[in-house]
């Protein structure tokens, strides 16, 4: 028995001294990409550039080949849309149309609650209604959520201008020529309608985003794509659920069936900053692209988004180039996950050198 107590006991001290030389690895990694991260990607003076009158040959050499984020100013001045998209105008637009519109008890959209990524409600309503919820309507001047009924926020992506609002589509440009030159064809144009409530957390999309805001102010926090979510935001997989009011007003994240896991980041770098390394905390950079701007966001860069009140913007999506972003990114969370796989088998070694050592008892 003290033979094989011995063998598990080297067994164990090999595990934790294999699991410590992980550690120290990503340790390295983290604090290399970080220092990275600070040199060739920081925005001067820690503030995204404004630019006005970017050809595209510039925009392409300082901007999209250095995968930088940039705001863009004088363009949305020139579109219809500008002038004519207030609550009135849009009501009356859309008449009788039903949409898709996103709520949520408390505003926070697709985020981790209680240990469960939570998917907001999908409520269909006419514009009016909406705004009416919103507490922006022609109908009534309430602040929105006094009954009980959530915060709405017009966000449901998947083209939601084009496939929903195809005659809003007078009011913008025929064609985005900037953006155009740069990645070709347009893939989805969505419309955002939200107040200081609603907030989308932290995540990536393998998209480049032109995201103007027609107006209001949109705020956005952002970090490069070094900062992998699962190496620096505690990015893990949670079981799907979806937010559901019942017909007593009560609201209950009730799991997807069939069952399905997300993988996210659990925390809010804004306002949970104690739980991110000063690494994070440091890096993370703070943009309002206000009335008449256009913020472009590379593809993978991490961004959380809200409102510092009534805001409409529009965003244009196109497809990114799969290239060594997309190449390294895998690679990294592959790191991640070998590194989580490894503790895995640790624990797996632990609890049989605990079964043998009570079975020899």
């Amino acid at each position: 028995m003290m033979m094989q107590s011995g063998k598990a006991d080297g067994m164990e001290t090999t595990a934790r001294g294999a699991a410590a030389g992980r550690t120290a690895t990503l340790g390295r990694l983290r604090s290399a990409l970080g220092e990275e991260a600070a040199y060739h990607w920081a925005p001067p003076g820690g503030r995204v550039p404004v630019e006005r009158g970017l050809d595209a040959v510039r925009f392409l050499r300082e901007y999209v080949a250095q995968n930088r984020p940039v705001i863009i100013d004088g363009l949305v001045d020139e579109w219809p849309a500008a002038q004519r998209w207030d609550p009135a105008y849009l009501c009356g637009a859309a008449g009788s149309q039903k949409l898709h519109v996103n709520v949520t008890p408390g505003g926070h959209g697709d985020c981790v609650r209680d240990g469960v990524f939570v998917k907001p409600a999908e409520v269909e309503m006419t514009m009016q209604e909406f705004f009416d919820k919103l507490g922006q309507g022609t109908n009534r001047d309430l602040g929105a959520d006094q009954d009980g009924e959530g915060v709405p926020y017009l966000s449901h992506q998947n083209d939601n201008l084009r496939q929903e609002l195809p005659f809003l589509e007078a009011d913008l440009p025929d064609g985005f020529a900037l953006a155009q030159a740069a990645f070709g064809p347009l893939e989805a144009c969505n419309l955002w309608i939200g107040d200081e409530r609603a907030v989308s957390s932290m995540h990536l999309d393998h998209f480049e985003n032109f995201y103007a805001v027609i107006e209001g102010e949109k705020v956005f926090h952002l970090l490069p794509p070094c900062f992998h979510p699962a190496l620096f935001l505690g990015e893990a997989s949670f079981p799907a659920a979806t937010w559901q009011r019942d017909d007593h007003g009560a609201w209950a994240a009730v799991r997807d069936d069939p069952a399905a896991s997300v993988p996210w980041i659990p925390y809010d770098p804004v306002t949970q900053p104690e739980q991110f390394s000063p690494q994070v905390t440091e890096a993370l950079v703070e943009c309002h692209v206000q009335r008449g701007q256009i913020l472009y966001l590379p593809a993978m860069w991490l961004h959380r988004a809200s409102q510092t009140r009534l805001t409409v913007a529009v965003n244009y999506w196109f497809d990114m180039a799969f290239d060594l972003r997309w190449v390294y990114h895998n690679a990294l969370g592959a790191a991640c996950e070998t590194d989580a796989l490894n503790d895995d088998d640790d624990d797996e070694k632990a609890s049989t050198k605990d079964n043998d050592s009570a079975h020899d008892e």
